[in-house]
């Protein structure tokens, strides 16, 4: 699946292929739009991933905001700040 769907994340020296999501949710009563970006990623990938670390997906520069297990522990979900 990462391999055939995810896109290229690079934090640091480590890179991993993920899933990212930017669903669009509606604000401020209806009157604007906002983007909730997050990656899936397993979870040996991106090791000790963490809260305000800085990451780039396909060229797009991110901050972690936070990272949680998903269902059995065999992927993480991080939610990203975009910058």
């Amino acid at each position: 699946m990462f391999a055939d769907f995810g896109r290229v994340a690079v934090r640091g020296a480590d890179t991993a292929r993920v899933l990212l999501d930017a669903p669009t949710r509606s604000v401020l009563d209806g009157m604007a739009l906002s983007e909730d970006y997050a990656i899936t990623l397993p979870t040996s990938a991106l090791p000790n991933l963490a809260r305000d670390e800085a990451l780039t997906v396909d060229g797009a520069s991110y901050v972690v905001r936070e990272v949680s297990q998903i269902s059995d522990g065999a992927l993480k979900r991080a939610t990203l700040r975009k910058v």
